[in-house]
Parts: C-alpha cells; structure tokens; sequence
C-alpha cells in the first residue's frame, strides 16, 4: 500500500505543478500581448459626438479651481468653512494615508458637532477617495450642502454622486428642498432636468441661473445650450453656444464649445458654417482627432 500512494502522491504533486507552469505561462503570454481595446470612437461608424462628448480629453473643472476628487489638498470645505483643529488633524492623518484613523476622528468631532460643514465634507472626501464608496459619502455632503448652499465644489461632487448611482429623481427632490438662492443649486437642479429628459423646465432654470443670477461658469452656459437644443430651441442654442466661444473660458473650453457648435451646424445642414469653423481649428491642430472625424463626417456628406 506505501509504494501506491507514494506514487499516487507523486502523481498528484506532478499534476499540480503542470497547473501552475501552465497558469503562468497564460499570464505570461496575455501581459506580453496585452488586452485588446476597443476601437478609437473616430474607428467607428458612430453617430456624431453628442453633448457631454465634445472633448476627448477630461471634463475642464467648471469651478477652475481644484476639485476634492483630485485630492489636491485645495478641498470643497475651503470655500466657506473653518475648519476646527481635529478636522485639521484629521487630515493631516490622511496625508500620511491613515484615513481609518482620520474617519474615526471625525465621527467622534460629529457627534458633537453635526453642523460643521469642514467635517462633513472631510468625512465624504475618505468614503469617495479613500473607501471608493460615493454612495456614502452622499449624506454628508447633503448635511453639507443643507448648511451651506453657497459651496459650487459640493454641487458638483454631489451631481457626480447622483450620475453614479443614477438617483437623479432622489437628487432632484433634494435639490429643489433646499432654499432658491443659490446660483450653485439652481445649476444642480437644471442640470438633473436635463439628465431626467425635462429640458423644457431645464432651460427656464438655467436661464435664470446664467441670465439672473449671473453664475457663467463654462458647465453652466454648456448645459443651458445643450437644454435649448433639446427643447427645440436651435437658434438660442447656437446663439448661446457663439457667446460662449466669445467668453473668457479656458482654451480647452472655448475648443469644446467650438466643436459642440460644428456638430449642432452638421445636424441643422449648415455644412459651410461649421467647416469654416472646424477649419479653423484644424489649422490651429492639425492633430485634433475630433476635428478630423467631423471633417471626415462633411467629406461624407458631399457624395
């Protein structure tokens, strides 16, 4: 019986190391050829970029300044609030990257001090940053808003949230609770019209919001065109559009704007319109991928 199930053991064990030379080899081979990507969008028989698609690069920070997501150490709570000396040693404990410490240390502050706006977003940056948990940090960053409706990186971040979990409705009904002053808030409220399809009430906000309260942030004017087109209003679109290509935005913007309004032109039928202005930019990047594919969409449409 000892010699069999010495053999039967070998057996086993050179079977088993057959597996694991076999397994690393397939590892091997896949990391040496790499997953294959899905084509480029201009490889594609796509249809044109549509509204948040107008850049392929990342979407320009609308408050031009650095958001919480980037973990910069420039943070939403900056905006308004002071922050007390344990948020200060909290995050001073998640620079050194003891974010469980620091969590902890602001659930004990918060207890005591729920209305602290600095602790309430320091809280939510640990759940989205550090626990990769955005539904968690939702709350917080509500209290927040609810105390302090003037923070634009909390609307924002908040909008991120509610895109994620897709809880547009549950974000509208929040939004709209809080008080009407907010130029930031009402942006929040337009912008999720938009999302739920609704861009009838969607422009009527947003044109308040940039005509009436004066809140022109690139993002802000971008949705206010991309609801006026929806809504069937064109010319407004396109008009808005040309007044931000006018504006002091950002050269990543005013380019975006710029091939937003092309591709708007291409669907009116106004191919003259937008090639002048894509050559413009052709000229300016001979390299620019989106430009190219919108100059190959009116190539197309000659014949």
């Amino acid at each position: 019986m000892i010699p069999k199930l010495k053999a039967s053991s070998d057996l086993f064990r050179s079977t088993g190391i057959l597996i694991i030379l076999l397994i690393i080899a397939g590892v091997v081979l896949k990391l040496s050829a790499g997953d294959p990507k899905a084509d480029a969008w201009w490889q594609q028989p796509s249809p044109l970029p549509q509204a948040k698609k107008a850049s392929p690069e990342a979407a320009p920070n609308p408050t031009g300044t650095s958001s919480p997501m980037n973990r910069s150490r420039t943070r939403a709570s900056d905006s308004g609030a002071a922050a007390s000396e344990s948020v200060l040693n909290a995050r001073a404990l998640v620079d050194q990257n003891r974010w469980s410490e620091a969590e902890k240390v602001l659930t004990a502050y918060l207890k005591q001090n729920p209305q602290s706006e600095a602790a309430l977003i320091e809280m939510a940056m640990i759940q989205m940053l550090d626990k990769q948990d955005s539904a968690a940090a939702r709350p917080y960053l509500e209290q927040a808003l609810t105390i302090n409706t003037q923070n634009e990186v909390v609307v924002h971040e908040l909008l991120r949230i509610y895109q994620d979990g897709r809880s547009w409705e549950e974000g509208l009904n929040f939004m709209r609770s809080l008080p009407n002053d907010s130029p930031y808030v009402s942006f929040g409220v337009g912008s999720i019209l938009l999302e739920l399809n609704r861009p009838v009430e969607a422009a009527e906000v947003l044109h308040r919001t940039v005509y009436e309260a004066g809140y022109q942030a690139y993002d802000v004017r971008e949705t206010l065109a991309e609801s006026m087109w929806s809504a069937g209003r064109g010319d407004e679109a396109l008009e808005e559009f040309a007044a931000v290509i006018d504006g002091p935005y950002k050269p990543a913007q005013l380019r975006a704007a710029k091939i937003r309004m092309a591709s708007l032109l291409m669907e009116r039928g106004q191919t003259e319109e937008a090639r002048g202005m894509l050559q413009g930019l052709q000229e300016a990047d001979p390299n620019d991928e989106w430009v190219a594919y919108l100059m190959g969409q009116l190539g197309e449409a000659r014949y």
